[in-house]
Formats: C-alpha cells, structure tokens, sequence
C-alpha cells in the first residue's frame, strides 16, 4: 500500500505505533491516536508543535542526528530503522523510544513512525544488572559453569572456572580428557562413574572431589550438573557449576578430626578417671590404716614416743604425696583454659626452663645441646612445662654410670614443627612401654626416683590440646627419644 493510501486507511487508525505526518520544516500535519496517546497531546495541539517537541532535549539529543536519520527527498519510502531517543510527554513523563520513517513521493510529506521501547529498555536494563549481580555472586562465591556435548565430547569452560582452575584460555573449549587430567589421580574413577550413574539415572550430578590445578596446591571442589535430554530419550548435553570448596573442606576435616581428638580425650579421660580412682585409694588407705593402728596401739599401751613419730611421718609422706596427685590432676584439668593462644618462641622458652632446673642441672652435671628452635603458635605456659617435663624426667631418669647429656631440635615438614629431646638415660623397659604415658603408672625399679606418674601422661594432653602427637623410642640402658609435633598454624579452637 502506498504512503498516501496509509493516512486515510483504517490501518493508520489501528496502529499499535504512533504515526506523525511532517511537511518539509518539520512541522506536524497530522497524527494518529496511538501518538495522542503515547504523547499525551490531542491532535489539534500536536499540529501547533514541531518535530523536536516530541523529544526531550535534555538527555543525549542532537537535532543534527535527528535530521540524518530522516530520508531524503525522491528516496524510497520504505522504513529504515533509526537512532534511539528520548521522549517527553505533556505531562513531564520521559521514555525510550525509537522511530522509522518514509516520504510521501507526491507532496514531500514525512510519515515516521514511532514505538515506545521503554519496556524493552527497562527488562534490558534489569536483565543486565540482574547479570552482573549473578556474575559477582559467581565471582565471590567461587562458582564456575560448564556446558559438556556428549556425543562431540566438547566441553565449554566459563572464564569463571578457568580462573577457578588456574587454566588458560586454551581449555575453555576442550575434550573431557583434556580437563580430567586436572582430577586427582585417586578420584577420577570415582568422578567417571558418579557422571554415569547421573546420566543412567538421570539424577542430578552432584559431587565433591580434589583437583590438581596448575602451579596451585591441591584443592577441593563441589561439581553439579543437569543432563538433558532428547525426544528419543538419548543425553546430549549436560550443564552445571562447579564452587570451591577447598576451605570448607578443610573446616570438615579438622571438624572430624577435632570430633575425634573429643572422643579420645574423653576415652582417655574415663580411663584417667578410673585409674585416678584406683591409685588414690592407695595413699588414702595408707593414712586410714596407720590412724588405725595408732589408734588400737595407743588403746593397748604398746605405742611409744619412737613408733608414734615414725608412723606421723609415714602419714606425713603420704599425704604430701596424694596432695602432689591431686594437684597434677587440677593441673590437667586447667590445659589451655587459662591463657589465649600467642606467638612462642621455643628458644626463649627452653632457657626459661634451663634456669628454672639450673640445681637438677648443675648437681648432676648435665650436658644440654639446643639446636636452631622455631616460633609456634600455643599456650605458653603450657609448652613451657611440657619442656620442663620432659628435660626434668631426663635428668631425673639419668643412667648413674655417665655424665646425662639432652640433645634438644625441631624439624620442618609440610604441617608440623617436629621437636625431638634424646637423652642417654636409663632406657624405658620394652616390658613397660604402654603403660609410660598413662596417668599414675609408673616403671616398676623407678620408686627411688620422686614422681606421681602424671608428667608423661601431662606432657601428652597438652601436645594434643595443640593438635600435636607425643611418642617416644627407647633402647633399655642406653636412653630414649621422645618425638612431639606441634602445628605450624594452630587450628584448634580457643575456650
């Protein structure tokens, strides 16, 4: 249909665009109701206005554009998509729009056409920034997608992931191969059937697993992942996340490991309970039957001033010693509950310790050797007595026959400072071997040596409130090494 047959038609009426009708100054002829709608001005107004009135000068409007985009004289009327702009209503309101236009060929007439896209404006706007939200959200949460075609064996890795990986542009379009090899050895027989069970099932894919990324420590990842399907019921194309995870699962698994360390110390501490139990009695029953015999001798008249002084100093001893017990097993108790966690330096506190045992030291001649010492993360009083516990126990249990000598060091590893004490005592009997780090036992052939039989068992609960390990080895006769690790960062949480 010709432009001049449009204006008098009931299309011009009827559509959903505005219709404005222009001479050659651009001034409006004529209108349709969609443009008195759309600019909220009747006709009668709009043929009082010019062109540039429709829109809002104030926002990014040039009139110089605006005439470009207008056809030329004695060129095809057909419509030619033009710029965006801006509209202004009568009533002040602003809104997008955009407009083709056609010359009528007989009176060199305009007719333009204009559409409303503030709608389609708008969604693109929010869908650009719901977009970005979702890409920041990938961003901090660590999130990467993945398109894989099954039967091209095509995988399309997000810049997200690659990042996430550590893997170049290269593997954003690859095989699976090509990325299994970044799967931990150990894992993807594991991670190849989970994605064929998926697919066999069709279940979601839903799995954690460790991944080997370039130049980068171990790490773990949750992969999930949706297969779709054809109408023949075949899988051709699966898509899904993957999030790191390493740092969740590491606070698992010293979860589990500190869970584990809860049931063996409270293990130990039914086991301590019992034992602790057992021994007390035996000074207690010690003091009640001493009483009792002083009481039944004084009855009888056999007691003397020799037999009563000898039995008060029996209970004296006695009694002393349950109170040494007693205070160790208070001492216990308070491991790490009486201090914060700080920076040790071991070296400064094995001389602290040096100087506290300067007389043990000195009166027996004891040779003490200190390497190179780290600083580590603890409570400090507590990885004070544990060196004093161990190097007491040395010069306490020194052989008679040679001067005592205590070669003290720390090793690196990967996790662990590793500390060995060697000393050339007496040795530990292999008889007696399990029972030297448990509460109140002690070696049998040792009574002349002072103790309550606690130090070891002392010295092993605080290594574990560090998350650390104690454990010893010991030739009879020609002394012992005892190996505890302590934490490079302690994880271990403060009470």
């Amino acid at each position: 249909m010709k432009p001049e047959l449009i204006v008098d038609s009931v299309l011009f009426h009827s559509l959903p665009d505005a219709v404005v009708i222009l001479d050659t100054n651009l001034q409006i002829c004529q209108v349709n109701p969609r443009a008195e709608a759309m600019f909220e001005f009747s006709e009668e107004e709009l043929q009082k206005m010019d062109f540039y009135s429709l829109f809002d000068s104030q926002l990014d409007f040039s009139q110089e554009s605006l005439i470009n985009s207008l056809p030329q004289k004695n060129t095809d009327w057909q419509s030619t998509t033009v710029l965006r702009f801006y509209g202004k209503s009568k009533t002040g309101r602003r809104f997008f729009l955009n407009f083709s236009s056609a010359i009528f060929l007989e009176d060199d007439k305009i007719m333009v056409l204009i559409r409303d896209i503030s709608e389609f404006i708008n969604n693109s706007i929010q869908l650009e920034s719901a977009k970005k939200r979702l890409e920041e959200a990938f961003v901090i949460n660590r999130i990467g997608t993945w398109e894989y075609l099954i039967e091209e064996d095509r995988l399309f890795l997000s810049h997200e992931l690659l990042n996430l990986l550590g893997l170049g542009h290269d593997f954003q379009h690859c095989s699976f191969m090509d990325l299994e090899q970044f799967f931990h050895q150990d894992d993807q027989e594991f991670i190849a059937k989970a994605f064929s069970n998926s697919i066999k099932n069709r279940i979601p894919y839903n799995i954690i697993h460790r991944v080997n990324p370039p130049n980068q420590s171990i790490s773990y990842i949750r992969t999930r992942g949706k297969t779709y399907y054809s109408d023949k019921g075949m899988a051709y194309k699966t898509f899904g996340t993957i999030q790191d995870v390493t740092d969740l699962s590491q606070r698992r698994l010293e979860a589990d490991q500190y869970v584990r360390m809860l049931e063996n110390q409270k293990s130990e501490l039914e086991n301590s309970l019992y034992i602790a139990t057992h021994d007390l009695k035996e000074p207690i029953n010690n003091i009640l039957g001493l009483t009792e015999l002083i009481k039944m001798e004084s009855a009888s008249g056999e007691l003397d001033s020799g037999q009563l002084l000898s039995y008060s100093e029996t209970i004296q001893s006695t009694g002393r010693r349950l109170q040494k017990m007693v205070q160790s097993l208070i001492n216990m108790g308070k491991i790490g509950k009486d201090e914060m966690m700080s920076q040790v330096n071991c070296s400064e506190v094995i001389q602290e310790v040096i100087n506290s045992l300067h007389f043990q030291i000195s009166t027996t001649n004891t040779e003490i050797e200190v390497g190179e010492l780290p600083v580590v993360r603890g409570f400090g009083m507590e990885i004070n007595r544990l060196f004093q516990n161990l190097i007491s126990n040395a010069i306490k249990y020194r052989h008679q026959d040679r001067v005592p000598r205590i070669a003290i060091e720390a090793h690196e590893t990967d996790q662990f400072w590793l500390f060995t004490i060697v000393d050339n005592g007496m040795g530990i009997n292999p008889k007696y071997k399990d029972r030297v780090l448990s509460l109140f036992r002690r070696v049998p052939g040792n009574e002349k040596v002072e103790g309550t039989g606690i130090g070891l068992a002392h010295c092993k609960k605080i290594v574990e409130q560090h998350q650390g390990e104690l454990w010893f080895e010991s030739e009879y006769g020609h002394g012992s090494v005892f190996y505890f690790t302590l934490r490079k960062e302690n994880g271990m949480p403060i009470s």
